[in-house]
């Protein structure tokens, strides 16, 4: 995360917040802007616009005509986890709409309408890839904090239960848009906890790694109820 960013002369349209990801300044008919990116912990390494940056250093970024999105990315010292920023210079296209998201298993039915998914796999099922495609394609896309190429797919692990990503589209004049994935991953567990009779007794005593039980029921009995769980 950083804990300061700034642009040079031209003040960002909001003042800076580690938990905010898109800026926009102003600098009509420059050629290029001075960026400093200052980073929360000092082993952590910065780029900017996908040059390496020294934590508190100015670095200057040329500018092209029309729209320019400039990428800020810290990354911590375990060299995987990241955080991107994103600054938009003279951006006018507020188009933060995804096109599509497609995972490597699971089965998701993208709505252009909606922005929150829900997909289930199975229980063998440890990792998922991942990617999605921005309607604008100048627009950056963020996946869970991390800048997700248009083309690029990205491998992540999941956990048993509910696995939580998030999908952020930063349109050119730094409008943004958050799309919500869940994917289930099922438990493989198929263990009981208890079988409850409405008469009689189990013998054994019921254990979850005992799977053959007997009981006697008064010869009148002509029904019972047996409640697993």
């Amino acid at each position: 995360e950083l804990s300061s960013l700034s642009a040079g002369s031209n003040s960002l349209d909001q003042a800076f917040s580690t938990d905010t990801a898109a800026y926009s300044i102003s600098a009509s008919g420059a050629s290029s802007v001075e960026i400093t990116a200052e980073s929360l912990d000092p082993l952590a390494t910065i780029t900017i616009n996908g040059n390496s940056a020294t934590s508190g250093v100015p670095i200057t970024v040329a500018l092209n005509n029309g729209a320019n999105l400039i990428p800020i990315v810290v990354t911590a010292q375990d060299n995987t986890t990241q955080r991107s920023y994103v600054i938009s210079v003279n951006g006018t296209v507020s188009n933060a709409n995804l096109s599509n998201i497609t995972l490597s298993t699971g089965t998701l039915n993208f709505d252009s309408n909606s922005t929150s998914y829900y997909v289930t796999v199975g229980s063998d099922i440890t990792t998922i890839d991942l990617s999605a495609i921005s309607s604008d394609q100048k627009a950056v896309v963020l996946l869970d904090g991390a800048i997700l190429g248009r083309i690029d797919t990205k491998t992540l692990p999941l956990s048993v239960g509910d696995n939580q990503f998030e999908f952020m589209v930063i349109a050119q004049d730094a409008t943004t848009k958050t799309y919500q994935l869940t994917i289930n991953r099922g438990n493989s567990d198929a263990t009981l906890t208890s079988i409850s009779l409405s008469t009689g007794t189990l013998s054994p005593s019921f254990d979850q790694n005992i799977f053959a039980y007997t009981m006697s029921v008064a010869n009148d009995q002509n029904s019972i109820t047996i409640t697993p769980a």
